[in-house]
């Protein structure tokens, strides 16, 4: 049996925020539930960006599953469900892989009219990608909102963001009818750390980036790992809803053990 419960109003948000963006780069997606929490993994329909989801149990204010078990979600369908909930209500859901299996119960409760809903659960042929820790080249941390703003500007001029590291960060699109560079200063982000003598210089299309800036409601920073000829990686922090200083978004500001993740895949070079 599985019992969840999202009392918290910005945990409820942050649910609410992934499931309406996740919808845009995946239709459907398996939920893995097991005694180390919610986990899930999934990648748009042209297999260049992959996702990742991971949250613990002391994250949900009620967390209990008796037997591991897999629910394949229509994305959409239930993120629909979820936009129902009002102002003050929290999300409690059920699961019963033995006398249910082909069901997940949601009910959105307290401080308006009680809602219960039944969403049937999809058959979902799926394998997960095992995701090795790698150290990389450049490690940096945005402001997730300066970001975001500052990829909406980069789409402007082209579908391909040019990111290159060195002493400073240098952010650049360009199309036939002109160009933009950003030069992003250390003093202007929460951190960069280079590896010594490291160089970064690699394209990734923007159009995912941008889908991806589109979460940035989740967490007040982002984390950005690059190497060159590696996928970027992409990580907002699920824990940054307490209230914290800038730059103390984990419980130890090394690990993060809840969060929302993004692998995007580089560009070729046109040559």
């Amino acid at each position: 049996m599985l019992e969840i419960t999202i009392n918290n109003d910005k945990k409820v948000y942050q649910i609410t925020q992934i499931l309406h963006n996740l919808k845009n780069i995946s239709s459907e997606l398996n939920l893995l539930c097991d005694e180390n929490g919610l986990y899930a993994q999934g990648m748009d329909s042209s297999h260049v960006c992959l996702f990742e989801l991971n949250i613990r149990p002391g994250w949900f204010d009620t967390y209990n599953c008796s037997q591991e078990c897999v629910m394949g979600i229509h994305c959409e369908m239930l993120f629909k469900i979820i936009s129902c909930i009002k102002e003050g209500q929290h999300i409690d859901m059920k699961h019963d892989p033995v006398n249910s299996a082909s069901k997940l119960t949601i009910n959105l409760l307290g401080n308006s009219y009680d809602k219960s809903f039944e969403l049937s659960l999809i058959d979902i042929e799926s394998d997960m990608v095992e995701l090795p820790e790698k150290e990389y080249t450049a490690d940096i941390k945005f402001v997730s909102k300066d970001y975001a703003e500052l990829v909406n500007q980069l789409s402007i001029f082209g579908e391909r963001l040019k990111i290159k590291c060195d002493d400073d960060i240098v952010l650049n699109s360009e199309n036939e009818f002109g160009k933009v560079d950003i030069t992003v200063k250390e003093e202007d982000i929460i951190e960069y750390i280079m590896e010594e003598e490291g160089k970064i210089d690699t394209t990734f299309g923007i159009r995912f980036i941008t889908m991806i800036t589109k979460f940035s409601n989740l967490s007040k920073e982002i984390g950005i790992h690059i190497s060159n000829g590696f996928p970027i990686k992409m990580v907002y922090n699920l824990d940054d809803w307490k209230d914290k200083p800038m730059g103390e978004s984990g419980e130890d500001n090394d690990e993060i053990v809840n969060y929302m993740s993004f692998y995007l895949a580089p560009l070729l070079d046109d040559d």
